[in-house]
């Protein structure tokens, strides 16, 4: 079998001499490239015997209406592209129908050229925010990516600029996943999923699009962290590691970034009313009071922070605490920590009973 591009190298690989130098009854399949082999020389082989049998799909000129290996019982041939068949074309038809069918009904999208892929699950899910990048004078563009997993992250990395039309300014590190419980109550598999998802996906934006904002000496990075970063409530232990480690990399990466023209943001936000605990893996009694606590003591909403985010990192701004008992938990624990670290277990006894 033949697996190597066409060059003035390579033109005639297999000609009269090099077929002779074959044992006697070899096969030959050519699926790479039209040229490799001299088509005559092959013929004659397989009619003198010593070459047993030929597969093509690639031939000197194409489309190939005549060939000199045309018609020899022993030899196969095939258009190159699969799509050239009448059932291919036929399947293809059903398929682009079906297609514009769930996008029209469900959304979703797939095999388009000029957006990613969104499943029909997904698409309900992004639909408002799609909406408020439209309403907000801009135009949004849905990509699925596991921000864990590095390759896709390097693939939209990637294709960043090109999806967007311009060079990427801004990169909001933001996915994050909930687990609460104990230490020891908690399964390994959800330490793994939640520092996959906080940690791993906030590692992989910033080894993505620092070096470049630093290059280029401009950019900036807003990585979403919490203020269980630094709070370390009892039964968070899992989210509080993977934020804790956000925040350090986030003051790390300032430091690194120091100079440059390209910098980064923390956001460490207490209570805000979002989706997370949809998703969220906590005990079936904690998911419930944290849902409770999100409506009774979220004292501001998901835009505001957003608005106050964007505004501190317009300002070149480290640190985010949008709200006052977060910076409150924030100056108490620096000034005092080992007094901070007591009153939070003798509260989280009080608490227990």
């Amino acid at each position: 079998t033949l697996h190597t591009p066409m060059t003035e190298q390579t033109r005639g690989l297999l000609n009269a001499e090099t077929l002779a130098k074959c044992k006697p009854g070899v096969r030959i399949i050519n699926c790479a490239r039209g040229g490799l082999v001299v088509e005559e020389d092959l013929a004659a082989a397989i009619k003198d015997g010593h070459v047993a049998g030929a597969a093509f799909d690639v031939f000197v000129n194409e489309p190939a209406k005549e060939n000199v290996l045309f018609g020899l019982d022993n030899v196969v041939t095939t258009p190159h592209l699969g799509a050239s068949t009448e059932e291919a074309q036929e399947n293809v038809a059903i398929q682009i129908a079906e297609q514009i069918s769930d996008y029209l009904l469900t959304g979703a999208v797939s095999n388009a050229l000029n957006m990613p892929s969104i499943s029909a699950e997904e698409a309900p899910r992004l639909k408002p925010f799609m909406a408020l990048v439209e309403q907000l004078g801009g135009h949004g563009i849905p990509y699925t990516c596991d921000v864990g997993d590095q390759v896709q992250f390097t693939q939209l990395a990637e294709q960043a600029d090109s999806l967007l039309g311009r060079p990427t300014t801004l990169v909001v590190n933001n996915a994050g996943v909930g687990v609460g419980g104990r230490i020891g109550d908690i399964s390994l598999e959800d330490w793994h999923w939640c520092l996959n998802v906080n940690l791993w996906g906030v590692i992989h934006g910033c080894h993505s699009f620092a070096p470049r904002f630093r290059d280029t000496g401009h950019g900036a990075i807003i990585n979403t962290a919490s203020a269980a970063g630094f709070a370390a409530a009892p039964e968070m232990t899992t989210y509080n590691v993977t934020k804790s480690a956000v925040l350090s990399l986030s003051e790390t990466l300032s430091a690194e970034l120091a100079g440059s023209g390209a910098h980064v943001s923390v956001l460490c936000p207490t209570i805000v009313p979002t989706n997370i605990i949809n998703e969220s893996r906590f005990p079936a009694e904690r998911k419930s009071f944290a849902a409770k606590a999100m409506e009774k003591w979220a004292f501001i909403d998901s835009g505001e922070v957003a608005r106050m985010t964007l505004d501190a990192c317009d300002r070149n701004q480290l640190y985010v605490l949008p709200q006052w008992d977060g910076r409150l938990m924030w100056r108490f624990k620096r000034a005092a920590p080992v007094a901070y670290t007591r009153v939070l277990g003798l509260g989280y006894r009080l608490a227990a009973g």
